[in-house]
């Protein structure tokens, strides 16, 4: 009987493991809705059409910027503001640096008039009497971001405009470079208006595309691959 008794115990022991097993196989991390919609716009703006390419394309130095032109103290402050937020998200040992020595940067971010920076870029005074704020990345054949050119015309428009063209500029030189219709209230929305902040997708944008898991080059396949470990594991 107590032989009985000790098989019986041993059974339901058993059992209970496999339970568990059971359970714990059941409970494996599954993506959200959200981590899905940040995949999902993720590959829209890292590779959408706009500038259109099937890599992704990032720094993998740091991005030294020299400020040229005269932003003015408020403006300058927002621009230190966004580039420590920026620092704080990347977690692949990328930095956004000022510089006050333009032989040591790698972009050159301009504030004022358009006609300025023509004297300075000549080819690019037609271009300029049109617009308020472009930006204009480059990359070697490694699809490394290695140098950019960032301006925003501060003669033209008011400064919550400067402040949000700045935003939007200096972001999609991180390369993240497409807009989207998706999220109004983001700094990827595709028209021009104003927005307070990042919005936590363009957080995480930022965030994914300066994970160490992520490298220039990588096509779709690999870079979803990449996010989903990302998203489920760190």
């Amino acid at each position: 009987m107590r032989n009985f008794v000790t098989l019986l115990l041993l059974l339901l022991l058993f059992m209970s493991s496999c339970d568990l097993i059971k359970d714990g196989l059941e409970k494996e991390p599954e993506l959200t809705d959200y981590d899905k919609s940040l995949i999902t716009y993720f590959n829209e703006i890292a590779f959408g059409l706009e500038r259109g390419h099937d890599v992704i394309r990032k720094w993998e130095t740091d991005l030294k910027i020299y400020i040229g032109g005269e932003p003015g103290p408020e403006l300058f402050r927002e621009v230190e503001k966004t580039i420590k937020i920026v620092n704080e998200l990347a977690t692949d040992g990328f930095k956004v640096i000022l510089v006050n020595d333009s032989l040591q940067s790698n972009y050159y971010f301009f504030f004022g008039p358009g006609t300025d920076l023509a004297k300075i870029y000549p080819s690019l005074e037609e271009y300029l009497q049109s617009l308020v704020g472009f930006y204009s990345i480059h990359h070697n054949g490694m699809d490394q971001i290695v140098s950019g050119l960032g301006y925003v015309d501060i003669t033209r428009i008011d400064y919550n405009k400067q402040r949000s063209l700045f935003i939007h500029t200096l972001t999609r030189s991180l390369g993240l470079t497409n807009v989207s219709s998706r999220y109004q209230k983001s700094v990827f929305y595709y028209e021009d208006g104003y927005f307070e902040d990042y919005t936590q997708h363009d957080k995480d944008l930022i965030r994914l595309m300066y994970h160490r898991y992520l490298h220039s080059g990588m096509d779709s396949v690999l870079v979803n691959e990449a996010l989903v470990d990302i998203l489920l594991n760190n």
